[in-house]
């Protein structure tokens, strides 16, 4: 009776002869690579509430140890940040899938102390950072802009409230 499968390779050996495994490759930290993973991470927090709510605590965490270095882009980060928390909690969801994953992810990648410039390199590290939120913000500026207007809308009291209260 003869086996349905088939041989095992046989084991890789070392050029060293001596029976060991060669060492694993090194990981693919290509751009595409992080672009994928951080793409996967955005959509896996978006499904729950609370990982959207942590990572919006995480960034403005970040934020208070980093603003000065990213002042040309601090205003749409926070935006950002306040877009998320009112997504969460159901409060505006007025925006499309591919427009918040593409919001989440680069929050994401603010917050990842690893990714393609360390962010351990004070400034020069966070220049990616900015590079990449200012990326997404170039895509998602009309969506940034209605929900600043949707946000501004809800601050200010109705018309038809202030001519009630002065008659």
């Amino acid at each position: 009776m003869s086996s349905p499968l088939p041989p095992l390779p046989s084991a890789p050996r070392n050029s060293s002869g001596d029976g060991s495994l060669p060492p694993a490759p090194p990981p693919d930290l290509t751009a595409s690579h992080v672009v994928d993973t951080v793409v996967d991470s955005a959509q896996s927090v978006l499904r729950r509430r609370f990982r959207v709510l942590m990572l919006v605590r995480d960034a403005y965490d970040r934020l208070t140890e980093d603003a000065p270095s990213l002042q040309a882009v601090l205003d749409d980060l926070t935006t950002m940040l306040r877009l998320l928390l009112a997504w969460a909690n159901s409060t505006y969801r007025r925006v499309p899938w591919t427009a918040l994953s593409m919001i989440a992810g680069a929050v994401l990648y603010f917050v990842m102390p690893v990714d393609l410039v360390p962010d351990l390199l004070g400034p020069i590290g966070l220049m990616d950072d900015a590079a990449i939120i200012a990326t997404v913000v170039g895509s998602v500026r009309d969506e940034l802009q209605r929900f600043r207007t949707w946000e501004n809308g809800r601050s200010l009291p109705s018309a038809s409230g202030q001519g009630a209260a002065l008659s």
